[in-house]
């Protein structure tokens, strides 16, 4: 009779997420164990139709996998405009030509798209550690500092 118990209930639909207290370890949770909340999950948070419910779809979490690939790609961009600006300056006169003055443009063209995204980016709140998805507190947040 016991042993029938315990077959129902290994399974009862957890097939080792680790969902339950006493599941195995699951690195697909790993970030529910080390990072604090963040408020609630986009699939529950429910708003009103109106301005809070565009915005949403439109705001870009700073823990997206994406958005972490952009970030890295930035500050090859950063390293690059590092090192080869000042050798522009100064041996060029700062008129680069040719390939060197398309790469210059595109990484210019990529700085200007990350200026745009700020604005779409959410932020944790240092007070409540809540993640901050309200636009108009995001670009307050972006013009103000």
């Amino acid at each position: 009779m016991r042993s029938s118990s315990s077959e129902s209930r290994s399974s009862s639909g957890n097939d080792g997420e680790g969902s339950g207290p006493s599941g195995s370890f699951n690195l697909r949770n790993l970030s529910k164990l080390i990072l604090p909340p963040l408020g609630k999950p986009a699939g529950q948070a429910h708003q009103p139709h109106g301005a809070g419910s565009i915005n949403d779809k439109w705001i870009i979490s700073p823990l997206n996998s994406r958005y972490r690939c952009w970030e890295t790609s930035m500050v090859v961009l950063v390293a690059y405009s590092a090192w080869v600006y000042p050798f522009e300056v100064a041996f060029m006169n700062a008129s680069p030509k040719g390939g060197l003055e398309v790469a210059d443009i595109v990484v210019d063209l990529f700085f200007a798209v990350d200026i745009v995204l700020n604005f779409f980016l959410a932020y944790i709140d240092s007070r409540t550690q809540l993640l901050v998805r309200d636009r108009r507190k995001i670009t307050m947040r972006y013009v103000h500092i």
